[in-house]
């Protein structure tokens, strides 16, 4: 027999981004400028995007800075 837990947090107490730091991933200063650009686009209040695209070279870290914002976004990402 299985129980439901009981949920006692709302899934997403904040807006569609939060802090742009994460424990124990230290970004590169563009890598960081490229969040900073993504994330505005996603909170704008003209005309918020749904969908990013993120193209950047061969080892820029690109997979380092999709994980940083997967982790800091409060609403689900699908990747």
């Amino acid at each position: 027999m299985s129980r439901a837990l009981p949920v006692s947090m709302p899934l997403f107490p904040s807006g569609p981004m939060v802090a742009s730091k994460v424990p124990g991933i230290e970004l590169r200063k563009y890598q960081q400028a490229v969040i900073d650009r993504l994330r505005a686009h996603v909170t704008s209040e003209k005309d918020p995007k749904r969908r990013l695209l993120l193209v950047a070279p061969c080892a820029s870290g690109k997979m380092v800075m999709i994980a940083s914002m997967i982790r800091t976004s409060s609403l689900p990402v699908l990747f």
